[in-house]
């Protein structure tokens, strides 16, 4: 059983998928939405980022209804999503975060060692780590990045 939760009654199957709306990216979603670079964003910016994820959620809501079968999910950030959360929430939406480092060229967790009462608090279904590996780095950077995995 996953530290996360107690075990859930449903789980994905080919014949009842989980489609998940991935919109947890964060600092490539400031790059492109603001245009640059930007360490920490402003109130005003930091509304505008929210207001969009918003805004797709609330697409993901229209669409919900329309799935003729399957389980609609989100993946959401804290940082920018918050009101996303929320509304999945309220809204009995299958809820996944990321509890990976945005940006970051080898695993690093977010909260550092204090991942797991940060996904505690947050209650979502699933939590999602980003892991880039490529046999070809370094074998004792791959040993560290694996080790902090398990």
């Amino acid at each position: 059983m996953s530290p996360l939760s107690a075990p859930t009654a449903w789980h994905p199957r080919s014949d009842d998928p989980l489609f998940i709306l991935a919109m947890d990216h964060r600092a490539s979603f400031v790059e492109v939405l603001l245009g640059k670079e930007i360490d920490k964003p402003n109130d005003q910016q930091l509304a505008h980022l929210n207001e969009a994820k918003d805004l797709v959620y609330r697409g993901l809501s229209t669409a919900k209804p329309q799935l003729p079968f399957g389980r609609p999910a989100v993946l959401v950030d804290e940082l920018y999503g918050s009101g996303v959360i929320r509304s999945a929430k309220e809204e009995a939406t299958i809820l996944a975060i990321p509890v990976e480092e945005s940006g970051q060229s080898w695993f690093t967790l977010q909260w550092g060692d204090a991942w797991l009462d940060h996904v505690r608090r947050i209650a979502p279904d699933y939590a999602k780590v980003l892991v880039r590996d490529n046999p070809f780095l370094p074998a004792d950077k791959r040993r560290v990045q694996l080790d902090d995995l398990v």
